[in-house]
């Protein structure tokens, strides 16, 4: 499983992870980022628990508003394992069409629950969407870097992914970075309350030095 730590002090790192093991978890992966607006450690903890002990987890979690300095939500569990990624690149070659909506919508719903997760830390919607793409790195799915995000006049968002799963190691005539596609719109539309169309402008497969995604309504 996966949790999110949003913290005010990287010397609460040590408590949090303390507190994990406290009630039975292992820390697998760790990705952490700085973020200067508002001034705090954001972290993606990715955990193995015996099923037995999901319960205190569980409790850790609900409970975790009331450590000072440290907000921990739940994200879902881990995607970034090897059978399944493989599993994912494999079902638009084998399933054509059909692949891609699935790849879509098991994005779309991924990006959605975990910006539904994200809110409960009452931050800006740009804010929201740095720690959303923030656990995409977290999970090991790509690097995603936020290019642009507006709601001023218009709404408008770009976002790059390098080292994006779904399309390193492929060539390509066609963009394939369908799951990440369904990911961002699956946010935005927590975000911003509308249906948005993500097109993949630049891809990796087809020889571009990263994924590109630009948001139209």
């Amino acid at each position: 499983m996966v949790l999110y730590a949003e913290l005010n002090a990287i010397e609460e790192l040590d408590r949090v992870v303390s507190e994990i093991v406290r009630v039975g978890g292992k820390v697998l992966s760790l990705t952490a980022c700085f973020y200067e607006k508002p001034r705090t450690y954001s972290l993606v903890i990715g955990i193995e628990v015996d099923a037995t002990k999901m319960n205190s987890v569980d409790e850790l979690v609900c409970t975790s508003e009331t450590f000072k300095g440290a907000s921990i939500v739940y994200l879902g569990e881990e995607l970034y394992s090897s059978p399944f990624l493989v599993a994912l690149k494999g079902f638009e070659e084998h399933y054509g069409v059909a692949g891609k909506v699935f790849l879509f919508h098991l994005g779309f719903t991924t990006g959605h629950e975990i910006a539904k997760s994200l809110t409960k830390l009452k931050l800006g919607g740009d804010e929201i969407l740095k720690r959303a793409l923030l656990s995409y790195r977290g999970h090991g799915l790509g690097v995603p870097e936020l290019m642009l995000y507006s709601t001023l006049l218009i709404k408008a968002c770009k976002v790059r992914v390098y080292e994006n799963f779904e399309c390193k190691g492929r060539e390509s005539t066609e963009p394939t970075g369908h799951f990440f596609r369904g990911f961002l719109a699956g946010i935005l539309r927590v975000l911003w309350n509308v249906d948005v169309t993500v097109a993949e402008e630049k891809c990796i497969a087809k020889g571009d030095p990263y994924c590109e995604f630009v948001v139209s309504f």
